[in-house]
């Protein structure tokens, strides 16, 4: 029995590698069935209230014999006394449960049986969540030997690593039905956009930030393509994605420009974000040109503005300017009664947004 359990331990991290590959997949799912020496498996993934959209990985049947078990799956009786026996969860030798001699469905034991192999069943269901369920189905013929208490247990192993997996490639299904979608979103839009996951694994960037993460500083890891923050903010960047909570940084580039990078959840896959990157210098001087017309700004005021906008503080622009910092604030306190803001965010969400 170790033996089998090493290899069914080997077996879930191919099924990892293999992604969304549906043959390959077939293929290493009917590893399972020569490792349970059955003679028919299959492997099911479905929406809880549409059985008839599962997915089937299976080496066993045609596509003609599965159009004909969903037809009908009522007949199933041994599918209806694993549901009758509420065993959800757990692996179960099904023929055991219940008379095969006894058994007066024909469409079941005249069709069903031989058709599929299914003279002996083990099968466990593991509900996902609300939305969807999984489950594994091996079957022997007349001519086998019935399934052992310790394949039983083999089963139950084997669907606790599997149940993990099979969320995985649901969340990436999902996922890739909207990439098409997203990627055509994050290219139209000509600023830094992209799509990264609760590890900081970059998914999708679009040509504006790819070009900038080179420009900016901000690098992937070769090893497993995680976006690398400077170290000064790593322990904040992942804290947030962990708790699927949107943040922002502010990089300094050099002393007088700096960059922002924010991130805010996306509704589905649950865990991603869309990253943004924020230059000042890209926005600035259209917006400056309305600010100036809208509020009469001078040239001055709209060197501090300039300033402000590249995330300096008061006390950095009263530097870089040359004057001292009470002079610095006399000069903000002019901009807000001018713009009729009450603070620099207020003022830096006027001057971004001034021209939406």
């Amino acid at each position: 029995m170790s033996i089998c359990i090493s290899k069914l331990l080997e077996l879930q991290g191919r099924l990892y590698e293999a992604e969304q590959d549906y043959e390959l997949l077939c293929k290493l799912f009917d590893e399972v069935r020569v490792l349970f020496n059955a003679s028919a498996a299959s492997v099911v993934l479905a929406p809880r209230h549409a059985p008839e959209d599962a997915i089937v990985w299976t080496k066993s049947y045609s596509r003609s014999d599965l159009a004909f078990y969903f037809e009908r799956m009522a007949d199933d009786v041994f599918l209806n006394t694993y549901m009758q026996h509420m065993l959800a969860g757990k692996a179960v030798i099904v023929d055991q449960l219940l008379n095969f001699d006894r058994i007066d469905n024909p469409v079941f034991r005249e069709e069903m049986v031989p058709r599929f192999q299914a003279r002996y069943a083990l099968c466990i269901l593991v509900p996902l969540s609300t939305l969807d369920e999984f489950a594994i189905t091996l079957h022997r013929d007349q001519t086998q030997s019935p399934f052992t208490p310790a394949e039983q247990q083999m089963l139950q192993l084997l669907s606790d690593g599997l149940g993990c997996w099979a969320r995985s490639y649901r969340r990436r299904q999902r996922f890739n039905k909207e990439r098409t979608l997203l990627t055509a979103l994050l290219e139209r839009d000509k600023r830094p956009r992209a799509v990264v996951d609760q590890y900081g694994h970059l998914q999708l960037a679009n040509r504006a930030m790819q070009q900038a993460l080179g420009e900016y500083r901000i690098t992937q890891s070769p090893v497993d393509l995680q976006l690398v923050i400077p170290s000064r903010w790593q322990t904040l960047w992942r804290e947030s994605l962990s708790r699927g909570s949107e943040g922002r940084l502010v990089l300094p580039l050099s002393e007088s420009h700096r960059v922002i990078l924010e991130w805010i959840p996306l509704p589905e896959p649950v865990g991603w974000f869309e990253l943004m990157l924020i230059d000042p210098r890209w926005e600035h001087e259209r917006h400056l040109q309305r600010m100036e017309l809208l509020y009469g700004l001078t040239k001055s005021e709209q060197d501090v503005l300039t300033l402000l906008s590249r995330g300096l503080t008061g006390a950095e622009v009263a530097r870089l300017r040359g004057v001292t910092v009470e002079t610095g604030k006399s000069q903000i306190k002019m901009l807000l009664h001018k713009t009729g803001t009450n603070n620099q965010n207020d003022l830096l969400n006027l001057l971004f947004n001034i021209s939406h």
